[in-house]
């Protein structure tokens, strides 16, 4: 026997294209019907000529139990009455699972009650198959077949079957809604009839009521006038009420800032004199003391030139109090500028460190970390766009500060790293509009030719640390930390105001890394600049 193009035998051809066109006259009948009866017979009609059955029907769940709806064959007058709870007997765990059932013989089926087998039209049945209906994952009910002879059905059988219960299924839920809609336009019209009939009867008395309505009418014309006034004198009221509010809140507030700028001057004079006074007050003894050993014959020249070595020393502390002054006004009014060249971050580094350990002999200034090499000199050149005299003064304060702080003395450690730039994080200081004074729309201004890397400098002290409470205002102008000042440690709060605007003009970041009872550790990044060739 030849095969045909899929494949297949004629005669397996012959019987699918059979089983197709049986599914789709089954189709348009089941899509023409109106009532589960009809329904019903849409299925059997057709399947009576490649099935033997002896009757079939249509239950569906409501309620949580299997009730018949449509039969065809020999059904008893009580079975229109039972309802067969979801998950009992065959039918019910056809309907809980999903799934169909398949019989050759009832009488051997252990599912059978025997109470119910032999009751009826049970009797006759041997055969049975059993199919639920599905709609978008749902059992709506069942569809089942039986027959009175031995294995009557069989697996193609029973997938042709569970193939037309999809059809039977859509079709149940098109009658539903049809139904509901039909009982909806019949209520609709028992309640269209039964309002007409009350209308009739109220109709003299709507005349009357009508009639003291447009008397009402006319007054309520009236109040509403009334009240329209009254409200557009309440509206008057409440505006110059809302203006006097707003000019009282507009005079606190100014209050409130020329308060705070009282405050603020009277603790910058008070801070100022007190700093300006002390070495005033130094230079003033020194120089009268040194005059004095001037006019004597016999001079001591070396506490002399120490005399003047301290003037000095105070000297450089005020011309440093006032520069940190002037960059103040500097950023405030954002006219700090940089001079930016290329520039190889690690001898400054080097210097800076150089310079302030000769200012100590209880601190430990150590150079270290990935980017300095054995020898403490570079391990590679690290070059950025900068300003060599500003990063200078930035390195200068972080150092001198790590010095300051740690009263006891210590290892104070300055790493050094090149690690991928990142945006700001979470853990990052608050930039406010305060300390990007100088760059443009709060965002640092970024040269030309910046690397995708920076060179992180971090600098670790073992010191008094900060509190929790003052970090927040650690980098605003006069920000100290309440333990400094408590153990008398000198400041005016302007360096790390002044380093952050000054780095984040490098387009860099200045952050307080971590801080605690064994030191504080602050972070500086800048962007590394390309080098070609």
């Amino acid at each position: 026997m030849d095969a045909g193009e899929d494949g297949r035998a004629p005669g397996e051809l012959a019987a699918a294209l059979e089983r197709e066109h049986l599914l789709a006259a089954i189709g348009r009948e089941a899509a023409a019907a109106r009532d589960m009866g009809a329904i019903l017979e849409a299925v059997l009609t057709p399947l009576s000529g490649v099935m033997r059955f002896k009757g079939g029907s249509i239950s569906l769940i409501e309620d949580g139990a299997l009730t018949l709806t449509a039969a065809r064959g020999l059904v008893d007058e009580a079975a229109w009455r039972v309802r067969v709870p979801v998950g009992t007997g065959i039918s019910g765990w056809v309907a809980a699972n999903g799934r169909p059932y398949r019989s050759d013989d009832l009488d051997a089926e252990d599912v059978v009650r025997p109470a119910a087998r032999n009751v009826g039209a049970n009797a006759l049945i041997r055969s049975y198959l059993a199919v639920p209906l599905m709609a978008q994952g749902r059992v709506l009910g069942i569809l089942q077949v039986d027959s009175a002879a031995h294995a009557a059905f069989t697996a193609e059988h029973e997938e042709l079957l569970q193939a037309i219960a999809a059809q039977v299924a859509d079709a149940v839920e098109r009658v539903h809604a049809e139904g509901g809609e039909r009982e909806q336009i019949q209520a609709l019209k028992r309640e269209n009839d039964l309002l007409r009939a009350q209308a009739a009867e109220l109709r003299p008395q709507n005349e009357a009521l009508r009639d003291k309505a447009t008397r009402l009418t006319a007054r309520n014309e009236q109040l509403r006038a009334q009240r329209r006034e009254l409200a557009a004198r309440a509206a008057r009221i409440e505006d110059l009420v809302r203006q006097s509010d707003q000019r009282t809140a507009e005079l606190e507030r100014t209050v409130a800032r020329l308060k705070e700028v009282e405050q603020g001057r009277d603790d910058f004079i008070s801070m100022v004199s007190h700093d300006l006074r002390t070495p005033i007050t130094s230079i003033k003894g020194l120089v009268q003391l040194t005059a004095q050993r001037l006019r004597r014959e016999n001079l001591d020249r070396e506490r002399a030139l120490a005399g003047l070595g301290q003037a000095e020393a105070q000297i450089d502390r005020l011309v440093a109090l006032v520069n940190d002054l002037l960059d103040v006004s500097r950023i405030q009014g954002q006219r700090l500028e940089l001079r930016r060249a290329p520039l190889d971050l690690m001898p400054l580094l080097r210097s800076a460190v150089d310079r302030l350990q000769a200012t100590t002999a209880a601190h430990t200034l150590r150079l270290c970390g990935p980017a300095v090499g054995e020898t403490g000199e570079s391990a590679t050149a690290l070059w950025i766009d900068g300003d060599a005299r500003r990063l200078d003064q930035v390195l200068d304060n972080l150092l001198t500060n790590a010095i300051k702080y740690s009263l006891t003395g210590g290892a104070i450690d300055v790493e050094v790293r090149t690690t991928p730039r990142s945006p700001r994080s979470a853990t990052d200081p608050p930039v406010d509009a305060v300390e990007t004074a100088g760059v443009a729309d709060g965002v640092a201004i970024e040269p030309a030719g910046v690397a995708d890397d920076e060179v992180l400098v971090s600098i670790r002290d073992r010191g008094i640390g900060i509190p929790p409470g003052d970090r927040a205002a650690l980098f605003e102008r006069f920000g100290r930390a309440a333990n400094a000042a408590a153990r008398g440690v000198p400041g005016f709060g302007l360096g790390l105001y002044i380093s952050r605007a000054i780095v984040e003009q490098h387009g860099g970041r200045l952050w307080l890394a971590d801080s605690g009872e064994s030191g504080s550790t602050f972070a500086l990044a800048l962007p590394l600049r390309v080098v070609s060739g």
